[in-house]
């Protein structure tokens, strides 16, 4: 099963701790959602916009640990999603996404393990950095 992340499980490092089983399959985007910070790094519908992440091929014991780490389903829930590569190919995925939708930045040390996994994935991290300064703005 392919997963698609945005997040803290981008840092490839952490997700192999985590989940074992994980491969590293492709740098993908998101169309038609935007990475915000309920505290942690969630995604909403906004037409127009995109979130850069990766996906992961993951096993069912991925999928166990990853729904602990995410403390399914009271603070994420799963969706199915359409993620795209940088060659324009398709994969079918599943992403977590906050249940309550309240903005509130980071803490500095999750947020610098998100900027390493955009740094393992070479992508670009003003993206990112975009979506800390929206947040600091409503605050």
């Amino acid at each position: 099963m392919l997963y698609f992340a945005y997040g803290s499980n981008l840092n490839i490092l952490q997700m192999k701790k985590r989940c074992a089983d994980s491969i590293p399959v492709a740098r993908v985007s998101l169309k038609d959602y935007k990475l915000v910070f309920n505290h942690f790094a969630d995604i909403i519908e906004s037409k127009g916009d995109i979130v850069q992440g990766a996906i992961y091929e993951v096993s069912e014991n991925d999928i166990k640990n990853l729904d602990e780490y995410e403390e399914y389903p009271d603070l994420y829930t799963k969706i199915n999603v359409t993620v795209e590569d940088d060659l324009g190919k398709r994969y079918e995925a599943f992403v977590y996404v906050m249940v309550k939708k309240d903005i509130d930045k980071p803490e500095q040390p999750y947020y610098q393990i998100i900027v390493d996994g955009y740094k393992d994935w070479e992508l670009a991290v003003t993206c990112l950095e975009k979506a800390l300064e929206e947040t600091k703005k409503i605050l």
